[in-house]
């Protein structure tokens, strides 16, 4: 009981801190070409910062009292639903503006499959808080879906990162593309009878420390559509996590399965 009450303020307070320090390292570790300076002391506080910060959310994890995986993640009550079927939204709006800022350094392929893939993952993270609650009268596959658009995006978006000599210029994006990934993969072992508790959850909690860095970083670049994504996938995620740290017995009482 004392994890359910302690991790989500714990994971909010991490969020807040990441951007801060993310913010303050944007700020300060450019010189007046607008170049990044490589090695500045902000990358190494906000390096050590999140390593703590992780460690902590890793620590709680491991001993949070885990969700049986017999049943979905479900998210807890209508205004949790409202929440993940808005940020849902988000994701699509967020695809139809990066597929247009695409076009603007011309079309391509890989555009096209990111559009498509992009909006049939927004349209699933739209009905999953519905369609969870009824696991028998949908096709799980779905489910995958949302993995599949994130798996191909990672590989492209990391394509273009990687012709960045400065790594902490694209790092956080990187890892919150990974947790993001590695997040809606676990959540959707749980469709499977194959849900990893402790493991989800601070994947979870890892994606929502990154993305809200992610966050930040696209609006700082003037990307809508980069800022929004992340702060989509942020706010999709986060009614997740208390389900996962619900005690088997709390699920037992409710589904009554042993």
């Amino acid at each position: 009981m004392l994890q359910k009450k302690l991790f989500l303020p714990v994971l909010l307070l991490s969020a807040l801190c990441g951007a801060a320090a993310r913010f303050y390292n944007l700020r300060s570790s450019v010189d007046a070409k607008g170049m990044t300076i490589s090695g500045h002391s902000s990358t190494v506080l906000l390096i050590v910062l999140s390593v703590i910060l992780l460690g902590c959310l890793l620590a709680l994890s491991i001993f949070s009292p885990g969700r049986s995986g017999h049943r979905a993640v479900i998210p807890a009550g209508r205004n949790a639903s409202f929440l993940q079927m808005t940020a849902g939204c988000g994701v699509l709006l967020s695809v139809l503006l990066g597929f247009v800022d695409a076009q603007a350094d011309g079309a391509s392929v890989s555009a096209l499959v990111l559009l498509l893939l992009g909006l049939a993952a927004g349209v699933c993270l739209i009905l999953l808080p519905r369609l969870r609650r009824r696991p028998k009268s949908w096709p799980p596959a779905l489910e995958l879906i949302p993995v599949l658009y994130l798996i191909i995006r990672l590989v492209l978006n990391f394509r273009e990162w990687s012709t960045d000599p400065i790594v902490p210029d694209y790092c956080p994006m990187l890892f919150a593309m990974i947790f993001l990934l590695l997040s809606v993969y676990y959540g959707a072992g749980f469709v499977f009878s194959q849900g990893k508790p402790r493991r989800t959850l601070f994947f979870t909690a890892a994606a929502v420390y990154f993305a809200g860095m992610s966050a930040l970083d696209g609006f700082c670049q003037s990307s809508v559509a980069l800022g929004l994504f992340y702060l989509s996938f942020l706010l999709w995620l986060l009614p997740v996590v208390p389900k996962l740290l619900e005690p088997h017995e709390a699920l037992k009482a409710e589904t009554g399965k042993p």
